[in-house]
């Protein structure tokens, strides 16, 4: 009784996700007291997530990504035509080596991925030339180095500017990822193959 309590409370105030995170290091700090022997039950134990429904999908149209890409300065340029083409992950985005490009092939290999498998994304022309045009520094393996060539971590203040100019709301980076996806269902390519 004392969770669904805590449940209601929280729920007036908050988002189901974020009621569900809240039990979630609950149940977590009630397993470790019960470990150390500081408590002797775990009141959230059995506690059934709440039901969160993410209905989101934002992706851009053409016009949109247009204004994205014509504000967009020289380093975030490239990063963005690469997801808008490729739909890579943030950070398989970030970890893109040269090595991982094959131009006489037209592939990306795709190495550092979410589930941990290898895959191939073809380019297309406008990636491809996009990629080429890339001048690669030789301090770095990455083909979007960060600060001293290591791994980029993070272009957030770019891509916020960038949104901004455009006059974009509601977007978020991985959103470069819908867009992509969407394009192709639209232009008729089937869903097992995007």
């Amino acid at each position: 009784r004392m969770v669904d309590t805590y449940v209601e409370k929280r729920s007036a105030g908050l988002q189901p996700a974020s009621v569900n995170r809240e039990i979630g290091i609950l149940r977590h700090m009630f397993v470790k007291a019960k470990e150390w022997a500081m408590a002797t039950s775990n009141p959230v134990e059995h506690f059934r997530r709440l039901r969160v429904q993410n209905r989101r999908l934002r992706f851009l149209s053409l016009e949109e990504i247009d204004r994205l890409l014509s504000v967009a300065d020289g380093v975030l340029r490239p990063i963005l035509v690469t997801a808008l083409h490729a739909g890579l992950r943030r950070g398989e985005l970030f970890s893109l080596q040269w090595d991982d490009l094959d131009f006489p092939n037209g592939v990306i290999r795709v190495v550092d991925t979410k589930g941990g498998d290898r895959r191939e994304v073809p380019m297309s022309d406008t990636l491809r030339e996009t990629l080429r045009r890339i001048p690669r520094r030789l301090d770095s393996l990455y083909v979007f180095p960060g600060k001293l060539g290591k791994e980029l971590v993070n272009i957030r203040r770019r891509f916020l500017k960038a949104l901004d100019e455009a006059g974009i709301e509601g977007f978020v980076f991985h959103d470069l990822r819908h867009t992509f996806a969407s394009h192709l269902v639209m232009a008729g390519v089937d869903l097992m193959t995007v």
